[in-house]
């Protein structure tokens, strides 16, 4: 009998679920949603899919230092407008 840990990723590390696919900063994270097919006029189908959030890393100045963070496209746009000002 196979371990438990067989089907999961590659990418999968002990107690680390769920925190790299979470903005830091809002906490935009994984929403569900439904991909619909059409045969002209008719909806023929409907299957899952998952959107996930755009995220990349990005040091920022808090009030303690530099941090490294998790961080959405939105919320990257919004510091660095504000840096500047």
């Amino acid at each position: 009998m196979r371990p438990l840990y067989w089907k999961q990723s590659p990418k999968h590390r002990p107690g680390k679920e769920g925190t790299d696919l979470r903005c830091e900063i809002c906490g935009k994270t994984t929403v569900f949603g439904k991909k619909v097919a059409h045969d002209r006029m008719y909806i023929n189908a409907r299957t899952p899919k998952k959107i996930k959030p755009n995220l990349h890393h990005m040091m920022v100045d808090t009030p303690k230092g530099r941090k490294r963070m998790t961080v959405c496209t939105r919320c990257m746009r919004t510091l660095r407008k504000r840096e500047t000002l």
